[in-house]
């Protein structure tokens, strides 16, 4: 009877393991195929992925390239046909950069010394080389003065219109295209005006031009406000080298007076009361005179044009550099000159 129970016992067993072993056999039977299936799934999406993923980075790279390639091809082009052509002034140069407006004390200057020429609503105002018209427009705005706007670029004018019309002032503002060298055919002998004004105008003209020009404005305007370069040093031989560096970058001439010419030329025409006088610094350039005058859309714009043309940025940094090499002997001069 043992040996039948131990037997049996060991027939058991064996069926057991028999059984677990089978079980095992076909579990690890069906996991290799599965194993085996899920790899395949695998490399065939990995592929297929790869291929999608290699195309698109060739069209990229191939996309940019091209673009660099036309880029380069452009750029070249323009520095050549500008090699080619007459070299611009730096007025040119300001207006395809993208600047509005001129001033040489900067957004500060204008603002300080408007608000010290006395003008009420109703004052008539003439501006000569007026440009975009900025200035004369604070003047209609700020103190309802009535503003004519004058200048020869008529390209400038369309654009001073525009903005007159888009501010609702076309009833305090006239836009008229005029030379202020030739006042005498624009001005009839009887036409005359509160204040007459001109903002980085005069500098680029010898002395005797500038002495015609107050003496015919004096005849229509009572007081005349003034902003403009000044030399702030009487060395005659720092004067020359600043002209002669400064005539050169800008390709246009450059001929500044002194605080005390100036006044001179002003008082010699007609206009003898000297009301206010400001110097200081010449921030033309400068990029935070810059963000003020032009407003940060406006700057931005400015960075992008200098960063993506090339000759713009090279006549732009070059102006920068002479204009800070003679610092200590340019600066900015605000007149407000009256003939009561």
């Amino acid at each position: 009877n043992k040996n039948s129970s131990a037997l049996l016992h060991t027939t058991h067993d064996n069926r057991k393991n028999q059984l677990n072993n089978n079980n095992s056999s076909l579990t690890s039977t069906v996991m290799k195929s599965a194993a085996s299936a899920v790899p395949s799934l695998d490399m065939y999406s990995f592929l297929v992925i790869s291929l999608i993923l290699s195309a698109f980075v060739c069209s990229a790279a191939a996309f940019a390239f091209d673009r660099s390639y036309q880029k380069q091809k452009n750029d070249a082009n323009r520095i050549t046909l500008e090699k080619d052509m007459p070299e611009p002034n730096f007025h040119v140069v300001l207006q395809r950069i993208g600047k509005t407006v001129l001033r040489p004390g900067g957004n500060e200057a204008t603002e300080k010394v408007q608000a010290m020429a006395n003008i009420h609503a109703g004052d008539t105002v003439l501006e000569l080389s007026a440009g975009l018209g900025k200035s004369g427009i604070e003047l209609a705005k700020k103190y309802g003065a009535k503003v004519t706007l004058t200048d020869m670029d008529t390209s400038r004018l369309e654009k001073a219109t525009d903005l007159v019309n888009k501010l609702g002032l076309s009833n305090l503002i006239t836009v008229k295209k005029m030379d202020m060298f030739d006042i005498k055919s624009a001005l009839g002998p009887g036409e005359k005006f509160d204040v007459a004004q001109t903002e980085a105008s005069l500098t680029h003209y010898p002395r005797s031009r500038k002495a015609k020009f107050f003496n015919d404005i004096a005849k229509h305007a009572d007081k005349f406000i003034l902003h403009e370069v000044c030399f702030k040093t009487e060395n005659k031989a720092l004067q020359d080298l600043t002209k002669k560096d400064m005539s050169k970058v800008l390709n246009i001439g450059f001929v500044p007076e002194t605080s005390e010419t100036w006044q001179q030329l002003l008082s010699d025409a007609g206009f003898a009361t000297i009301n206010y006088v400001s110097t200081g610094d010449l921030v033309l350039l400068d990029p935070m005179s810059l963000i003020k005058d032009e407003g940060v859309l406006g700057f931005a714009n400015i960075v992008f044009n200098a960063t993506t043309q090339p000759y713009l940025r090279s006549r732009m940094l070059a102006t920068r550099r002479t204009i800070s090499m003679h610092s200590t002997e340019l600066g900015y001069i605000t007149i407000i000159a009256s003939k009561k």
